[in-house]
């Protein structure tokens, strides 16, 4: 199995940081009708109006997958992953290292009314699902290992951690197909955004810079302001300016980092062996991140958590920045 190197914000005593990695990963990506393949979306059933959800969105082998009223959260919010079959998907967890790590799973044995839960990336027959349009804006969402098999929910209440029978409230399992509304479910698309950002209350984001990687920070600028003129701007006056440095650190596979008290830092380390087109994406992604945008599993977005050679916006990008901007 392949290993999925994880990914995460660290806490520290005083503010949150924000990390991005030098790991490179090969361009995978496809599309299918309605949905895209790496966007993240809510999945709402159509019978009861609540959201699939990761219970208390706890990143372990075996959490139960249930229903759960919307409150916005990352246990709400899932990346679609499509696997090169006809309509085959991976459904991965994004409060699981931001989509990266563990996928909607159905418990042994494969059989009608077998409970739902979330697990390890891999190879499994458990783990894939073939997500059909019906034709009205809802969706089933099959075992492809037994298409007779779909994903079920339980009344319309909100499901808990231990109610894992096909009886208990709220829980969601695999069932006979018959096309009934609680089978069927509309995917949302939702944005992935971090709960601080930089920007001032006049809804700009002001810098000083001290780095040795000016052009390619200038270029970064450029990018976010042709999607907003004027929204990030050098000041070397302005109280709510953030500060841009260097560093230098070999013992880490960090190559950028951006912290809520206002810093965004590059590593020497890597990023003097870096050609410009490398270093304009680190610095295109670590200014997203004081815009408040989150990591994404997309490869084509700039907000990949890996260093790639993305140096334009993509429209999930772009998309999501358009939401963060209303929480200015």
């Amino acid at each position: 199995m392949k290993k999925i190197i994880k990914y995460g914000f660290i806490i520290l005593a005083l503010f949150i940081m924000v990390n991005l990695f030098i790991t490179k990963s090969d361009v995978f990506a496809a599309q299918t009708y309605g949905l895209t393949d790496e966007y993240l979306y809510n999945i709402k059933n159509r019978n009861s109006g609540k959201y699939l959800n990761v219970n208390y969105g706890t990143d372990a082998n075996g959490t139960n997958v249930n229903q759960f009223t919307d409150d916005g959260s990352y246990e709400q919010k899932f990346a679609i992953v499509y696997s090169g079959d006809d309509k085959t998907y991976k459904i991965f967890a994004y409060c699981s290292s931001e989509s990266l790590s563990r996928v909607v799973d159905v418990y042994r044995p494969l059989q009608n009314n077998a409970n739902v839960d979330i697990w390890a990336n891999g190879d499994d027959d458990a783990q894939f699902w073939k997500i059909e349009h019906l034709g009205n804006g809802y969706y089933s969402i099959k075992l492809a290992y037994n298409t007779n098999l779909a994903l079920t929910a339980y009344g319309t209440g909100n499901g808990g951690g231990s109610g894992t029978s096909s009886t208990s409230i709220g829980n969601v399992f695999i069932s006979t197909y018959t096309g009934a509304t609680n089978q069927q479910w509309s995917f949302i698309q939702t944005p992935a955004l971090l709960t601080w950002d930089l920007v001032t209350p006049d809804k700009h984001l002001y810098y000083e810079a001290s780095t040795s990687y000016l052009t390619s920070f200038n270029t970064a600028v450029n990018t976010w302001n042709n999607l907003h003129s004027g929204l990030i701007q050098s000041s070397f006056s302005n109280v709510g300016r953030i500060t841009v440095s260097d560093y230098t650190e070999s013992n880490t596979n960090v190559v950028g980092e951006t912290s809520s008290s206002g810093t965004i830092r590059f590593n020497t380390y890597y990023m003097s062996g870096y050609g410009n087109t490398e270093r304009v994406n680190v610095c295109t992604h670590e200014l997203g991140h004081a815009l408040r945008l989150k990591h994404r599993r997309e490869l084509t977005s700039v907000m990949y958590p890996e260093v790639s050679s993305m140096t334009a916006l993509s429209s999930s990008d772009i998309w999501n920045f358009n939401k963060a901007y209303l929480l200015y």
